[in-house]
């Protein structure tokens, strides 16, 4: 019998991470590393904490530079898609996404490349350490 692998999240490696995954629609970027989307067909606007990067503040030119990036890249895609990984011991994932004033994910574009991975390659951002 073969021997079963686990992903990070502990779900069966050839399953994908247990989350969320949805398109959605750029809208403007805060800073590098927190663009700004909607669900496709809403309005509500959502902020995005890049996850695992760590762009220079905004007001700086290295800052000024990460966000023209991310917002070049982020406009410039035909489609993007938001992953946000489920947290340890979260029943409702839903629930506590909208319990915070941004959400933490991963954003995909149409290429199959993470603007997150993106900001490091370029880069435009260090890795973040806690």
């Amino acid at each position: 019998m073969p021997e079963t692998h686990t992903n990070t999240s502990g779900a069966p490696a050839n399953m994908p991470p247990l989350g969320l995954c949805v398109p959605v629609e750029f809208r403007r970027c805060r800073d590098g590393d927190t663009p700004v989307v909607s669900f496709r067909g809403s309005t509500r606007e959502f902020a995005v904490r890049l996850i695992g990067v760590d762009c220079p503040e905004r007001n700086t030119p290295e800052g000024k530079e990460a966000h023209a990036f991310c917002q070049d890249v982020l406009e410039g895609a035909e489609r993007l898609v938001l992953y946000v990984p489920r947290p340890p011991n979260c029943d409702n994932l839903i629930a506590r996404l909208l319990s915070f004033d941004r959400i933490l994910g991963f954003l995909y574009v149409d290429t199959g490349h993470a603007v997150n991975d993106m900001l490091l390659v370029a880069g435009h951002a260090e890795p973040y350490r806690k």
